[in-house]
């Protein structure tokens, strides 16, 4: 599969204490360059990503749309219309979901485009979530989007970034998720590309969110769920490896396509821009792990780090991972 991430621009209707495009967005300004593409420029980059899936040997081809966020752009509904008009497979819509609080807008979209969505919920009430957001009223907005999605028989894949305001509320907010009829969630680590004291002030350690996602990951199994986890390493999820989210990465190529900035191969910059610690080179599953954001050992050290060095246990891990991708396989 070809896939090809499009920021469209880094206008947001929230403002998430987590969110690592604040970076981009500041870089963008210190060059006086725009922080949104225009609808021209978005088309032009649909087209070279059309080329780009052509020249390849890949034979599905999806674009990623996303942001900040992209459905407050007044021309989305036109550009989801050029991409279909390419005869590209299927949009992936990264959202917050607050505009799909319209059921007019969302049902435009579920009726019109083969459109898979991720949206964001990063916790199980608002207090939890708009501390997130910064914005008050958000989580009203983004649950009211997905039960119109829902409603509509849309297919939605959950999304919550960890953060030292949430990561104990992680099972109540997968809960939700459940009780609004999505069973399948990313649960992703927080890349803040930062090395001051706005990084310790969100940033859990990877020691303190432990306990929670295990305990989340046990609900998921017990309720049938279909739960990912995203840059947390295999170390701090011994007998849940099966549950890394990187290991499904490794299934497609990914062009990034940031505003105003050079395009990436996303798989190999994702290896580029992570850390290990020196004892990861002792772990059995050092080969598959891809580490954890750089910034992350730089600011807390590697101290939490134990290899996993027990054959049996290795073995195990390897079964457990095969058998649960074989199960998702078969789902398709």
């Amino acid at each position: 599969m070809f896939v090809f991430d499009l920021k469209v621009g880094y206008s947001c209707n929230n403002q998430c204490a987590h969110c690592i495009i604040e970076l981009n967005k500041n870089q963008l300004k210190q060059i006086k360059k725009p922080l949104d593409r225009t609808t021209s420029e978005c088309m032009q980059e649909i087209d070279e990503s059309y080329k780009m899936f052509e020249n390849s040997a890949e034979k599905y081809h999806e674009i990623v749309i996303t942001g900040g966020e992209a459905t407050i752009r007044p021309d989305f509904i036109n550009l989801c219309d050029y991409i279909m008009n390419k005869g590209i497979n299927r949009i992936q819509l990264q959202t917050n979901g607050r505009k799909l609080s319209d059921m007019n807008f969302a049902k435009k979209l579920v009726s019109c485009y083969p459109i898979f969505f991720t949206i964001a919920l990063h916790g199980p009430n608002s207090d939890i979530h708009d501390k997130v957001t910064r914005k008050a009223g958000s989580f009203d907005e983004t649950v009211k989007g997905i039960e119109n999605i829902v409603s509509l028989g849309g297919n939605i894949i959950g999304k919550i970034v960890l953060s030292k305001i949430n990561f104990s509320y992680l099972k109540e907010t997968v809960m939700l998720f459940e009780s609004l009829g999505v069973k399948r969630i990313n649960i992703a680590f927080p890349h803040s590309g930062i090395r001051d004291e706005r990084f310790f002030n969100y940033v859990p350690t990877y020691k303190s969110i432990r306990d929670s996602v295990v305990e989340t990951l046990n609900y998921a199994k017990e309720h049938f769920m279909d739960v990912d986890t995203e840059t947390v390493p295999f170390c701090f999820l011994e007998g849940y490896e099966e549950f890394v989210a990187e290991l499904r990465a490794k299934n497609y190529k990914m062009i990034g396509d940031p505003v105003n900035q050079p395009k990436f191969d996303w798989k190999k910059l994702r290896i580029e821009i992570k850390s290990k610690a020196d004892i990861c080179k002792e772990c059995l599953m050092n080969m598959l792990c891809e580490g954890v954001w750089e910034e992350y050992i730089s600011n807390y050290g590697q101290e939490e780090f134990v290899p996993l060095t027990d054959l049996k246990k290795f073995m195990s891990a390897l079964t457990k991972i095969q058998t649960l991708q074989e199960a998702r396989q078969c789902r398709k």
